[in-house]
C-alpha cells in the first residue's frame, strides 16, 4: 500500500539521518538516541497522517453517466454491485472491496456528518447498488 511504502521510506529515511550523525560525531549506537530521530516519524504517522479526512465526500464521488469518479479512479456503475459505507464514532467510512483495481481497494474515510447525503446520492445514482453498512 502507498502509506506502508512511505512509512518504510520515512524509517530509512531516519536510519540514514541517525547513521550520518554517528559517523559524524564518532559515537557508536544507541538505541535511545535513534528513537530520537525515529520520534518525528511515529508522531507523522500516528497524528497528522490519520487526519486525512474527507470533508465533503461528494466532491471525492460522482456519477456521470454510467460512470463513477472516486478521485481518479474510474468504474462502470453496472458493474458496482456493493458499496461499502458506514461511520464510526468519529469517521464515515467508503470503500468498494468487490471492484479491486491493481489488487488495492478504493476507499477512504471522510466526516462522518456527510453519511445520510452520500448514501443517499450512491442509492440514488448506482441501480440496483447494495450498500453494507
Amino acid at each position: 500500500m502507498k502509506n506502508n511504502t512511505q512509512l518504510i521510506l520515512a524509517l530509512a529515511a531516519s536510519l540514514i539521518c541517525y547513521s550520518t550523525y554517528i559517523v559524524l560525531i564518532d559515537k557508536s549506537f544507541s538505541l535511545q538516541a535513534f528513537n530520537l530521530f525515529l520520534f518525528p516519524v511515529i508522531l507523522y504517522f500516528v497524528f497528522i497522517r490519520s487526519r486525512n479526512v474527507e470533508q465533503s465526500p461528494l466532491k471525492a464521488v460522482r456519477v456521470e453517466g454510467q460512470i463513477l469518479y472516486v478521485y481518479k479512479q474510474v468504474f462502470n456503475i453496472n458493474d458496482i454491485n456493493k458499496v461499502v459505507i458506514d461511520k464510526t464514532k468519529r469517521h464515515g467510512i467508503f470503500a468498494l472491496p468487490y471492484n479491486q483495481v491493481d489488487g488495492k481497494t478504493t476507499e477512504f474515510i471522510f466526516n462522518k456528518d456527510a453519511f445520510e447525503s452520500l448514501k443517499s446520492y450512491l442509492l440514488q445514482n448506482i441501480p440496483n447498488v447494495k450498500i453494507i453498512e
